[in-house]
């Protein structure tokens, strides 16, 4: 009988004299192999483009160089993918006027024209004393109005009169609809803002309150609706006035038509002659913007 050594070596013996298999190349073998190496890429591939779209999703939560949890709630951004084209202020807690007129439909709109109302009389108006512009506030507004208007092109500013004698800043805003303006103007008083915005809130032959903003500081920025030309003009505007808590007072009004539409001077105002251009070349929330940078 043979032992446990004796057992090992005679199968060694055995195996070696057994000629070496043949490697199976038959189509039914080898599709097999190639669907699970195909597998194998596949799986490889969805995990390179998981790890892909993950990296995505990190660059996306870390740019602009702060570090952000996966789990952290969204952040939303100073300027919207989708730039809206009203503010959401509440408007000013006031009660609505009666309407005494209609003005004239606006351009492209149809059905009669909005709404309007006297305001109060001139003896009774409370405006900011208008003194010369300031050139830094005017620097400013321009510097953040080419970025909300972009792409639209930004004119220098340049200083006009009034046929009052208020001197303010003009503003060439032009883009695919044509050329429009922005007018700064600035002031001062002696109340406290939302006094002097309540005092104010009619100005502009609305009947509704305006839209209001108030800081943390008690700077107030309001919002008008829009305002039609008079009979039979197809310019209108938008108006917005800042009053902040160290007496400054900003007027800014949007208007559809700029330097190309204007004559020249008569009697110390330069007429409008051109076309203008059927829309703003603003939203109210982009106005809206400019208004909130001039708040403190």
């Amino acid at each position: 009988m043979l032992d446990d050594q004796q057992l090992r070596e005679a199968l060694r013996v055995e195996l070696n004299s057994q000629p070496a298999p043949t490697v199976k190349t038959e189509l039914s073998d080898i599709m097999p192999r190639g669907l699970r190496r195909r597998r194998f890429r596949q799986i490889g591939s969805v995990a390179a483009a998981m790890a892909v779209v993950a990296g995505v999703g990190v660059v996306a939560m870390t740019f602009g160089g702060k570090p952000s949890l996966v789990n952290e709630p969204a952040q939303t951004t100073d300027i919207p993918l989708v730039v809206p084209k009203d503010v959401n202020w509440r408007r000013a807690d006031l009660p609505t006027k009666a309407p005494e007129f209609t003005f004239n439909p606006l351009p492209g709109v149809a059905g009669p024209g909005q709404p309007g109302c006297s305001g109060p009389q001139s003896s009774d108006e409370v405006r900011p004393s208008w003194i010369f512009p300031e050139w830094n506030a005017t620097t400013k507004l321009v510097t953040i109005l080419r970025e909300v208007a972009a792409p639209a092109q930004i004119g220098e500013p340049r200083l006009e009169e009034s046929h009052t004698g208020v001197r303010y800043y003009f503003v060439d805003i032009t883009d695919s609809g044509g050329a429009g303006s922005l007018m700064l103007s600035t002031g001062t008083f002696g109340i406290r803002p939302t006094a002097m915005a309540d005092a104010t809130a009619f100005n502009e032959s609305n009947c509704e309150p305006p839209k209001r903003l108030v800081s943390s500081r008690g700077a107030v920025v309001q919002i008008y609706p829009i305002k039609p030309g008079g009979e039979g003009s197809a310019f209108y505007s938008l108006s917005l006035s800042v009053y902040r808590s160290d007496g400054r007072a900003y007027q800014l009004i949007l208007q559809n038509y700029g330097t190309r539409d204007l004559g020249e001077p008569v009697g110390g105002m330069r007429p409008i002659v051109g076309p203008g251009r059927p829309t703003l070349p603003l939203t109210e929330y982009q106005l809206s913007r400019l208004g909130e940078a001039l708040m403190d």
